[in-house]
This record gives structure tokens, sequence and C-alpha cells, in this order.
């Protein structure tokens, strides 16, 4: 009789994928789990690496793109959709850079204006000056730039999620949005001040007005608090009590104390 194979009870592990060594990478092929699993992760944490290289590079780019902005007054269409693209991959930190760099190319801070910061008049008043007036040209150019500062993310560009970028809007593009307006009818009005009297008037009715008849006397003070301390619950209690009880003073001394019989 034949024997049947016995089965295994343990689970079966997946197979782990081949970890191919990159061609402009000079080391060996790995041999064991454990080293492709440790190949995995070195690969992972270059490309990441990698990838905040590209990233801070791209940023570099557009700082000094973004520095030589307008080419004409006002900026044309295509350079603000510009701005507006690049800017998204900014911290706050990459955008203040980009406001330094302006001005050291004699430019505004607000990327579509191409006036000049007011000069200083003397350098023992520079100090006084706030960082608004060095930076920009007028208060409306330093508020458009706040404005932008504003909608850029503090977490890195290579961290995150791709396809998540926020969409940066100018301070110009903000309209006020006009609501429509509804007259009403006299039909309208009518019925509605009617309905208003009545209710009114059932609302007054069905309330009961109670006067307070009752004359209000101020409490006079018993007595007087005696030094003006804060007199506590030990305060009743004197030394010279023998549970509760005490003697009077006036008996102390009248009586004569016998001699024992002895």
């Amino acid at each position: 009789m034949a024997t049947t194979q016995p089965k295994s009870i343990l689970k079966k592990t997946a197979a782990q994928p081949q970890v191919e060594v990159p061609p402009n990478v000079n080391i060996p092929a790995p041999k064991s789990d454990a080293e492709a699993r440790n190949l995995r992760t070195a690969l992972l944490h270059a490309e990441q690496i990698k990838a905040q290289k590209e990233t801070q590079l791209q940023i570099l780019g557009s700082i000094e793109a973004l520095s030589l902005l307008p080419s004409t007054n006002p900026a044309p269409v295509e350079e603000v959709a510009q701005f507006r693209n690049e800017v998204a991959l900014f911290q706050p930190s990459d955008y203040m850079a980009l406001l330094e760099e302006r001005n050291v190319n004699g430019f505004c801070g607000y990327t579509l204006c191409d006036r000049p910061p007011p000069k200083q008049v003397t350098k023992k008043l520079d100090w006084l000056r706030t960082e608004g007036e060095k930076r920009f040209c007028g208060k409306e150019c330093a508020r458009k730039a706040l404005y932008v500062r504003a909608q850029l993310d503090e977490t890195p560009a290579w961290e995150r999620r791709a396809g998540l970028e926020a969409e940066i809007k100018l301070k110009d593009d903000t309209t006020e949005i006009l609501l429509p307006i509804r007259f009403k009818q006299e039909n309208e009005q009518v019925s509605e001040t009617t309905a208003l009297t009545n209710e009114r008037s059932e609302t007054a009715g069905s309330k009961k007005v109670t006067l307070v008849t009752d004359d209000i006397v101020e409490k006079q003070p018993t007595r007087s608090a005696s030094g003006g301390f804060v007199k506590f619950e030990f305060d009743d209690m004197v030394h010279d009590s023998i549970e509760g009880y005490r003697i009077s003073s006036k008996n102390l001394g009248k009586e004569k104390i016998k001699p024992d019989d002895g």
C-alpha cells in the first residue's frame, strides 16, 4: 500500500521578489533574503534622497527665474501662470529667499511688480524702517506678497503626496461676489406684518405679569467684629473649660481647703 506524503500545517511564505542591482552600482548581488531586504531598503532611501535633491534644485532654479520677473508692466499672462505654478512647491522659507533675491536685483519683493523698493535715506536711520518698507515698494505689494505666503505649505515638496499641490491664488483674483437682491411684493409685506402683529398680541396675552410688593429692608449687623480678624470655630473653646463646662471666676478662691482627718 502506497504511503501518502504528509502535508505541512505551516503557512507558506510568499516568495520574495528578486532584487536587481542597478547597473551604476558596483555591489555584488544578494545571496540571502536578509541581504535582499537590506538592499531593497537602501534603494528606497536612495530614491528618496534623489527626489529631494531634484526638488531642491528645481526650487533654486525657480527662485532664480522668478527674481527677474516681470518682463513688462503689467505682467503677461504667461508669467503670472509661471509664478503661480512654481511658487506652489515653495515653503515659507523659500519664499523669503525669493524676496531677498529680488531685492538684491533691485526689484520689489512682490514677483509681479517691476518697481524698485524705496532707497534708504541714511545708514543711521535704516534700522528704523520696518521690514515691509525695505522689501516692497508700497503697502499694496506687501499685502499681495503676504497673501501668497499664507497659502504655502510648511511640509517640504518632496514629502508631499503627489497630485495634491495647493493652487496658489493671487490677491487680485479675489473679487467680491454680488448676491442678487430680492424685492418683496406689497401683498407679502402686508401679510407678514399682520402675522407678526397677531403673534405679538397672543404672546403678550398669554403671560401674567406679577409684581413684587414686599419691602426690601437692609439687614443691620448684629455686632461688629473686633480687631478686624477672622473668627474661627476654635475661638469659642477656652483653656479653663472642662468637658465644655466653664467654672465661674467669681467662686474661685472663696472655698477653703479642709485638711484630711487623719
